[in-house]
């Protein structure tokens, strides 16, 4: 049987891990099906300290099990995002920039990332054009393509250059409505997409 110390320890690591993930949950402020999974895992390992003994010894090595398996899908899926590079030879005339959270009228710093990146790419290629893409949500007081645009026009680039998408609500309208507009203004194809590295793999 284990001693009284043993215990304290093992619910102070439950706590530890469980508290990390809700607050890596919490913390980007965006509802997805990753924030939401993180969070049930998180709140489900802290409540199995208020489980009787009888159950935490039957269905611990399940929730053990789905740690595990959450983990190691959450690797496989970053190490493709990194490990899977765009072909040497691809050019395109078009980019399109995911959109994340803003603040206001500012782009968060992930956001900001993203924008910098894509100036880069515009200054370098000066034919191209731009597709800013993400709607309003629900703790934002202005379309995320809005405040995109503006930074963008901010940073020198030509407002013809720029098309603002601002109705999409996950990544998957983001792609579907930008094509809509490449298809409407007659832009170059194939397309160069920007966002972060954790996200390209899903994009």
């Amino acid at each position: 049987m284990e001693n009284k110390e043993s215990i304290m320890s093992k619910q102070r690591l439950i706590n530890i891990i469980g508290g990390l993930m809700v607050l890596f949950a919490v913390l980007p402020l965006l509802l997805n099906a990753g924030t939401i999974a993180l969070l049930a895992l998180g709140l489900l390992l802290l409540s199995t300290n208020y489980w009787s003994a009888t159950w935490r010894k039957r269905l611990m090595p399940f929730v053990a099990l789905g740690l595990i398996a959450c983990l190691l899908y959450a690797i496989l899926i970053l190490s493709f995002a990194h490990l899977r590079q765009p072909p040497a030879e691809l050019q395109s005339e078009t980019v399109i920039v995911l959109g994340c959270k803003v603040n206001g009228d500012r782009p968060s710093l992930m956001l900001q990332r993203r924008l910098d990146t894509a100036v880069a790419y515009l200054n370098e290629n000066p034919d191209a054009r731009c597709i800013v893409s993400g709607g309003q949500g629900d703790n934002e007081t202005r379309t995320e393509a809005s405040v995109m645009g503006d930074y963008l026009e901010a940073q020198g680039i030509d407002p013809a250059r720029i098309f603002r998408e601002d109705q999409s609500r996950d990544t998957r309208e983001n792609l579907l409505f930008s094509r809509s507009i490449l298809l409407r203004e007659g832009l170059e194809e194939p397309v160069v997409i920007i966002s972060d590295g954790f996200h390209q793999f899903r994009a």
